[in-house]
This record gives structure tokens, C-alpha cells and sequence, in this order.
């Protein structure tokens, strides 16, 4: 049984945790994004559904993986949108903008999901008796291959076993240090890829 951890939790709106990952990693606005996307699907992150009752309601992360992403609207504010075109369409579909920092972003053709979210980071934990429980494989491969793509290690040119290859070396590091339970074989990388949603390379968003 894992002993008693005393955590301190802080809780970020969209924006503010967007412009901490942004000063932490100096990364672009863009990267920012996919950052909190890759720390929701890992759970180093939370993300708070807040209803009409101020009840916050955790987004699992799963769900979060399949359904939703992390866009700017027209305003340059970091808002969750659903991955497929649904009812209230951004106007004129995808359209690109520049919010700040003179940076492209596209918005789009996703539904800006209603209520207001925010999102809990436990930045101090003391130590537990009991290891963290490895991610499952299609929550960690997915959320990598967005991070390696949007770092631009993915590329359109890359074959689906060079694509195979760099998922497979990345699982040797993901296994030694707890994140997934064995290490994944290029072979069997290949032959998921497609049931993954990873190939073609432009299915990886």
C-alpha cells in the first residue's frame, strides 16, 4: 500500500498554463500546445470540465486522446476543440491566423467545446512506496508520435519503417524508465500503424 503523499496542486486556466509551458521550455506557440496535449494524455496533467454547477469534472485522458485537441480561436485564446468537423463550424471552416509572436496558427473545423476548462499540474510529490502504472501502448505511441512530429522528427518523407524504427527506439527509453510495460518491436510498430491511427503521417495531429 503506497504511504501517504502530501501533494501541491495548482490549478491554471487554458491560457495562463499555455504561457507557463511556453516560458518553461521557450518553445513557439505552437509546441506550447502540443506540450499540454502530450502532459493530458500522459496524466502529468488534469483537465477540469467546469458545468454550469462550478463542479469540476475530470477529462479522461483517453477520451481526450481520441475526441479533443487544444486550439486558439479567432481571439489568439487557447480553447478545446473536438478533433472532427461537428455542428458550429468555425466560420469559412479552417482558416489560418497569427494571435501573437507573428506565429501561423489554424483554427478549425472542430467544435469549440462550451464551459470553461482549466487544468491541475501536482509540480511536488513526496515519493510513494508504489511505482506509477505504465501508460497503455496506443495512449503512449499516439501522444509521442504527436510530440516527435510537431518537433519535426516526423517527417512526410519518412517510410512507414523508418516511422516504425524511431517508435521503436523510443519505446526502449519509455520502458527503462516505467512509462509503458515492454519495449515495442519495429515489426509490430509497422503492422499497428494504420490501426493506431498513425499512417499515413499526415493522420498524425
Amino acid at each position: 500500500m503506497a504511504e501517504a503523499v502530501e501533494r501541491i496542486a495548482r490549478e491554471w486556466t487554458l491560457d495562463d498554463y499555455h504561457r507557463l509551458v511556453r516560458m518553461t521550455l521557450r518553445c513557439g506557440i505552437n509546441a506550447a500546445l502540443r506540450e499540454m496535449e502530450r502532459r493530458v494524455v500522459t496524466r502529468e496533467s488534469q483537465l477540469i470540465e467546469y458545468g454550469d454547477d462550478d463542479k469540476g469534472n475530470p477529462v479522461h485522458p483517453l477520451d481526450f486522446l481520441r475526441n479533443y485537441t487544444f486550439q486558439f480561436d479567432e481571439g489568439g485564446r487557447v480553447r478545446v476543440v473536438t478533433r472532427r468537423p461537428d455542428a458550429g463550424f468555425f466560420p469559412g471552416g479552417i482558416t489560418a491566423i497569427r494571435p501573437f509572436d507573428g506565429e501561423l496558427v489554424r483554427i478549425g473545423p472542430g467544435r469549440v467545446m462550451d464551459g470553461f476548462y482549466a487544468i491541475v499540474e501536482s509540480p511536488v510529490a513526496l515519493p510513494t512506496t508504489d511505482p506509477p502504472k505504465p501508460l497503455s501502448t496506443i495512449v503512449w505511441i499516439t501522444a509521442e508520435a504527436r510530440q516527435l512530429k510537431a518537433d519535426g522528427k516526423i517527417t512526410k518523407s519518412m517510410s512507414k519503417t523508418e516511422l516504425a524504427k524511431l517508435l521503436a527506439q523510443r519505446s526502449q527509453g519509455a520502458f527503462k524508465v516505467g512509462k509503458i510495460k515492454k519495449p515495442l518491436t519495429l515489426r509490430y510498430i509497422r503492422n499497428q500503424l494504420e490501426a493506431w491511427g498513425l499512417w499515413p503521417i499526415s493522420s498524425i495531429k
